[in-house]
Parts: C-alpha cells; structure tokens; sequence
C-alpha cells in the first residue's frame, strides 16, 4: 500500500480526541512552511475535500506531476500520527488498548525485578513476583507469568527452600501447558475466522469448523483460559447461526457476552461491540426489529468513535428499520449512512449501501432516485452475497415500474450471459435463475401477470416455500421480495413493504 493510501486509512481509525491532539501537535512544529502543508495535508484528507492522490497534490502544491517533497510530506504526518497513538494519554482513554497497557506495565515491572536482582536488592522482591504472577495470569500474559515464576524461583532456590521448589516447578510446567494450548487455540481461530470471512457457503468451511469447537473443547478440560472459552462460543454461535437456530444463538450470544465482560483477558471493546452487533443481527433473524434496534443504538455508542464501526452498526440499524417497514424512518437514516459510506473510501461497503438504500427507494416508490442510485453503483469483484445480480434486478423491476420496457429484453439478455458466465466459476443461487426465467416469460407473454403467475405456478410454489435453495432469506440483499412484488402485480395494486414483511413475520 502506498504512503497516501496508508494516510489515508490511518486518519480513518482516528478518534475525535486523537485528532484534536494532532492538531495541536501540528500546529506546534517550528517550521512554519512545513506546518501549514502539513495540516492541509491532515485536514484535506480528514474532511474528504480530496479523495484521491492526484487532488491532494493539485490542492497543495497547485499543479500536477510528482514531488518527492509530497511523498516525504506524507511520511510526516504519518509519523505525528504514529506519535500520538503511542502517547500514554491516548492509550489510556482508548479501552481496546487496556490489555496492550497492562502487557506493557508487567513487561516493565518484570525487567524492572530482574535488574534489581541483578544488583543484589532483593527487599519484598518475592511479593512484587507474585503480583506479577497474579495480574499477568489474570490477563493470560503467560510469558511475563514464566519470567516471573522462573525468577521466583531462583530466589527461592538460594533460601533451599525444597518444598516451596517444587510447587513453583509445578506452577511452571502449569503456565507452560496453558502457554502451548492457548497460543495454538489462537493460530486454529484466526485460520478458521479468516475462512468464514472468505466463503461463500457454510458448507465450505463446517468441517474446519467442527474441527476447531472439537480442538477447543478438548483444551477446556485441561486449561481454565476464558479466551479459548470466547474462541469456542463464538464458532458455536456462528455455526447456530448458519444452520439458522437463532434461538440457539441467542443463549450462545448471551454466553459471549458475559465471557468478554467478565474476563479482563477477554475484554476489550472491539469483542462487546462485535458481540453486539451479532446479538441486533440475531434479532432480525427472529423478526424481533424493535430489539435489534436496541442493541445496534449499544453498538453506536460503542464505536461512536470508531468511524467504519460506527457505520456497521448503521447500517444494521438501517436493514432493522427496512424490514420492519419503518420507510419514513429509514430514510433520513439511508442519507446519513450514504454520506459516511462515501467518506470511508471503500468501493466494496458503498456499492452494497448503495444497492440497499435504492431498495429503499424503490419501496418508497421513487423510482427515479432508484435510477439515479443505479448508475453510482458499481459491480462488485469477487462478489460473494450475489449483490450484483440484485443490482440487476432491481434494474429490470425499476424499468417495469416505469414503464420503461424498450430495453428490457437487452437487460433479461445481459442477465443471461452474467448468470452463464458465472455458473462456470461459482454457485449461483436457484431462486435467482427461477426469478430471471419467470422475467423472461412476462417479457415474452407481453406483461400478462397472470397469465404467467399461472402458468408458473410451480415455480412461485419453490420461490414460497422453505427449501434453503428457493425461499427468501433475511439479511440477503434482496429487500424487495421478488414473488410478493410480482403478486402485487397480479393483484394490481402497489408493493407494500411492511404489509409483506408483517405477512412473513406471522408465520415465522
């Protein structure tokens, strides 16, 4: 990653505080040319007045070309950032960071004792040590806990204390086991953890899975560590998840919760808001949208700070609003999210918010602000939720919608090939290759809703029944239900979100 794009995702994580202190740090450099460029550099990029390279250098040096004074410019204010997240006031208002503080201060305090062993001080040495011990088990530091015991024990060793010997020995053949399981506990989660962010399916990483809740299980019957506690419950509530027990996930979800909060090894405020967020996600699972509104309102609080984090929760916050058909709530709400989408700099994040607020739109009925959305949306690469065929979609029933059928059949012809390409390089779901069939059939039956709502019968049988290949899925980014839209149709009246939705609701 280059320097300016470094810069850039850097001031992103920033809190207010952290920024404030920047500036003053910025504003107190000697050099005056050097503090104005680098404070412009800061606030054009913070306040998103340039949001590329190429703009940044035009603003600040008026011209085009490269400089090599830019580049060093960048690494700068790099540095001055790097400064202020070490400073000791920023770590200790930043809750994430307490861990990695008390890591610090029992590194500190245990080359502290080992120096002043070393010099022959040994006064209330031993009661430091099992501080030490104490805090640095606590917080699962199990190298600081070897060091500490290993140096308690040559103390010891010297008074020719035998018995006292051999419980520290037994202490440490203890904390070194606990040390092995817990350091490869953490190597099988991030595997695992990095396999469910890149698979389309479950199917694609259970036996993994299974294999990780085992693993973990079998180190809770000789470890007492919350953190592999934590690495357990969160696969077990991810796989309720999938095989779609929410009640499940609900009580694993709970579990969690209290393990973060209740464990100083286990806290920090990433975890309770990550903990969060799946309890709000779990509650639209349930159809419970008031509920998910609580806890995502937790989780804003939680990361007011945290930009990216921030826009998770509402984004969350948006999707419970929608399904709930709260349409004169969600919309205010959609723009706030569309503006902080367009400051955060990720293609991927704004092309799916996109697609979900003309959903919105579309539900309202405003259709031209749903094609004005379609041509700032891009494809997405790699797409593994199927938003791009939703974004087809929505193209074709928007046109319909507006009576916009001349250059349907391109559209239902470019689908096709989309969907062919694809199949040849990965899984496309059958409820979409049944729903651009049933479109190819209106186009070709001249729009007679009917008479091809009959004809199709079968297939709307599938599109409303619960085989996990056919039926609708909530949290899919398909907002607008396909089948109830086509049936508003038959039944020539409009599209009634929150009808739908209440509809789904009663016979969950």
């Amino acid at each position: 990653m280059k320097a300016y794009e470094q810069l850039q995702q850097l001031i992103l994580v920033l809190n207010k505080e952290e920024k404030r202190k920047l500036k003053k740090r910025l504003l107190e450099q000697s050099e005056i040319y050097s503090r104005q460029k680098t404070l412009k550099l800061f606030e054009l990029i913070d306040d998103n007045k340039a949001s590329s390279r190429l703009l940044t250098y035009r603003a600040l040096y008026d011209k085009d070309g490269q400089n090599q004074s830019f580049s060093k410019l960048c690494l700068r204010l790099k540095e001055k950032i790097y400064e202020v997240i070490l400073a000791k006031s920023s770590i200790l208002s930043n809750q994430a960071a307490e861990r990695t503080l008390k890591i610090f201060e029992l590194r500190k305090k245990i080359n502290l004792i080992d120096l002043l062993v070393f010099k022959g001080y040994r006064f209330n040495i031993i009661n430091e040590l099992n501080s030490i011990i104490k805090s640095s088990h606590e917080f699962e530091v199990y190298d600081v806990e070897l060091s500490a015991l290993s140096t308690k024990f040559r103390l010891v060793f010297l008074k020719g204390n035998k018995q006292l010997n051999n419980k520290i020995m037994k202490s440490i053949s203890m904390v070194q086991e606990e040390w092995r399981m817990f350091n490869e506990a953490q190597v099988i989660f991030t595997e695992i953890n990095s396999k469910i962010n890149k698979s389309n399916e479950f199917e694609d990483y259970k036996i993994d899975l299974e294999s990780a809740i085992t693993s973990f299980n079998n180190y809770l019957k000789k470890s007492s560590s919350p953190t592999i506690l934590y690495f357990k419950l969160f696969l077990e509530m991810d796989r309720a998840q999938k095989n779609e027990n929410y009640f499940l996930a609900d009580k694993l979800l709970l579990e969690q919760y209290n393990t973060i909060r209740g464990f100083k090894s286990v806290y920090n405020i990433t975890r309770e808001f990550n903990c969060t967020l799946n309890y709000a996600d779990n509650f639209i699972q349930l159809n419970n949208y008031s509920k998910a509104l609580e806890y995502t309102a937790r989780t804003k609080v939680l990361m007011q700070n945290h930009q990216l984090n921030f826009s998770l929760a509402l984004e969350l916050e948006l999707l419970a609003l929608i399904y709930w058909g709260k349409v004169e709530r969600a919309l205010p709400l959609s723009e706030k999210l569309q503006q902080l989408s367009y400051k955060l700099n990720n293609e991927y994040l704004l092309s799916r918010r996109l697609l979900m607020i003309l959903n919105l739109h579309f539900i309202n009925r405003n259709f031209q602000k749903v094609i004005e959305l379609l041509t700032e949306s891009r494809e997405i690469d790699r797409d593994k939720e199927g938003l791009n065929i939703i974004r087809r979609l929505m193209t074709i029933l928007c046109k319909i919608e507006l009576n916009d059928l001349d250059s349907l059949e391109l559209n239902i012809q470019n689908m096709d090939k989309y969907i062919k390409r694809m199949m040849k390089s990965k899984y496309i779901q059958p409820r979409y290759l049944i729903i651009f069939r049933i479109l190819r059939k209106l186009i070709n039956d001249n729009f007679d809703y009917k008479k091809v709502y009959s004809s199709r019968k079968k297939q709307f049988d599938l599109l409303y029944s619960g085989q996990k290949e056919y039926k609708w899925k909530i949290k899919s980014p398909e907002l607008v239900i396909f089948e109830e839209w086509f049936l508003s149709k038959v039944e020539k009246s409009h599209y009634n979100h929150a009808e739908v939705m209440n509809k789904r609701a009663a016979h969950i």
